[in-house]
């Protein structure tokens, strides 16, 4: 184990024989959240022990592609209310090392509030934790993903999960013909640089996809690239959700005004009608024909740049690729097939969201003592914001006057993606409105994750008083709906049990 330098203490010291007072397990901004939290309740200098099988902190984005920028303005995009070490205009859109560098940045703040022992590069073996004997609290055995690195065990009398959407790293499609490039966002520039007149078939329309044909099209203009959409992604405007400077006062609209919107337009029962009124009043897709929606943010001039750059939009899901004695055909999912010319490059973008390893349903087991952020039992669609305020229940005497819904967002994303996004809309209307009662106006007023805080004041208040007045008969509508939702598709969509 490294030693890290702690004041004037070493992480030698994580040797003693006393547990941590807290394991959080995972260091993505979901897990830095939760940190940054339990940092509210836990005394200065409090032992506390962060676990991730990265190499740093950072999570998923430690191992995506180079080009990848934020969707949303970068101060939405933090730790608690830490704010960037820099002075850009919030609308500006980070890069994948300025992102990291925030990482760094809150990581360095939060080693200021507690005696912090970090193990990264190690894998926490929860399955088979152990109860402290004697005491509250588990011991949990930690594997290194080096081969030459020492096996750890961590007593602690608190452990967060934290491993956010658990979203797997990147792989190529498995295609079947040799006379075709597979490739990931990650390696796409290789290929591409590999032969520049090979035609680019990206396959996926969401955020991955986007930015993967954005780069392709910037980089490569006499190349033909072409898009596999699907069904085609929707995403919200983000000149509508977010706007810039000045625009700030009389454009667009707060989030919590939109989902409010589109909330009391769900019944749990008319998806598709609610998910066609949002669609149409507050979202953006190419050409018009996106039939998904994953919260990612698109602006109307990247949006025209991708639609003017492509040679072609298919909304077909490609299943296979082959050779054939007159060439590779693809073979798509509705059994039409097409042939493709030989060398063509195909780049994975089908999305890795909610496809990783199923997590533990959560919240809270093992007596109390293990709080599970994961995607079985979210408290809102950004794991980020479930970490946030589930960490703030967890430590809470006040939690049982919470009755915060939770929704298996894992299943019921696997059996029907549109009725995921209008729960997960009704979600994160209805849960605000209900830890106003238990939690105190600090941890409102300290989330940064907020995207509304960017608007001017006058603004914010005039919709957070009507939502007030409104407060009683949102929720009543919201839990009927998720209700209904839990009914129909048979998933967890409820009250969270605390005990």
């Amino acid at each position: 184990m490294r030693d890290y330098q702690v004041g004037e203490k070493t992480a030698s010291a994580a040797r003693s024989s006393e547990p941590f007072e807290l394991c959080v397990v995972g260091a993505g901004l979901a897990g830095l959240n939760a940190l940054w939290v339990a940092s509210e309740y836990l005394p200065t200098g409090a032992r506390v022990v962060l676990i991730d099988r990265h190499s740093r902190c950072g999570g998923m984005w430690t191992q995506t592609y180079d080009f990848v920028r934020l969707h949303q303005p970068h101060p939405y995009f933090t730790v608690g209310d830490i704010p960037w070490d820099w002075d850009k205009p919030a609308h500006y859109l980070a890069t994948k090392p300025e992102i990291l560098h925030h990482f760094d940045h809150c990581l360095t703040i939060l080693r200021s509030k507690f005696f912090l022992v970090e193990l990264f590069g190690y894998e926490a073996d929860l399955d088979a934790a152990t109860d402290l004997a004697g005491q509250k609290g588990l011991r949990v055995h930690c594997r290194p993903s080096d081969p030459q690195g020492s096996a750890r065990v961590v007593d602690a009398r608190r452990f967060i999960v934290a491993r956010g959407n658990g979203v797997p790293d990147a792989t190529p499609l498995a295609l079947s013909s040799r006379a075709v490039e597979s490739a990931t966002p990650v390696d796409m520039a290789r290929y591409l640089a590999r032969d520049e007149a090979a035609p680019v078939y990206v396959v996926g329309s969401g955020k991955t996809g986007m930015d993967c044909a954005q780069q392709a099209i910037g980089d490569h203009w006499q190349r033909s690239i072409c898009m596999i959409a699907g069904r085609g992604t929707v995403f919200f405007d983000r000149s509508y959700v977010a706007p810039a400077g000045w625009r700030r006062w009389r454009d667009g609209q707060l989030l919590l005004k939109i989902f409010g919107d589109v909330a009391m337009r769900f019944d749990g029962t008319n998806g598709d009608e609610a998910f066609a009124y949002f669609k149409e009043k507050y979202a953006l897709s190419l050409n018009g024909s996106g039939e998904n929606c994953f919260f990612g943010y698109l602006s109307g001039e990247e949006c025209r740049m991708v639609e003017s750059g492509l040679s072609e939009k298919i909304d077909e899901y490609l299943d296979d690729v082959i050779d054939s004695p007159d060439g590779p055909v693809m073979q798509f999912r509705s059994g039409r097939t097409r042939p493709v010319k030989p060398g063509s490059i195909f780049v994975n973008c089908t999305g890795f969201l909610l496809r990783g390893a199923s997590q533990p349903a959560g919240p809270i087991s093992r007596g109390g003592v293990l709080l599970n952020i994961s995607s079985r039992g979210s408290l809102h669609f950004l794991s980020s914001v479930s970490a946030y305020f589930l960490t703030h229940l967890f430590f809470s005497e006040r939690r049982s006057k919470a009755p915060v819904y939770a929704i298996d967002t894992h299943a019921l994303f696997a059996i029907d993606r549109r009725a995921w996004f209008m729960a997960a809309t009704t979600q994160a209307f209805l849960n605000p409105l209900v830890l106003i009662d238990a939690l105190p106006i600090r941890a409102f007023h300290r989330c940064g994750l907020n995207t509304d805080r960017l608007f001017p004041l006058p603004r914010i208040m005039a919709v957070l008083a009507e939502t007030k007045a409104k407060r009683k008969k949102y929720v009543v509508h919201c839990r009927r709906s998720l209700e209904r939702v839990a009914r129909q598709y048979g998933v967890r969509c409820g009250e969270i049990d605390w005990c």
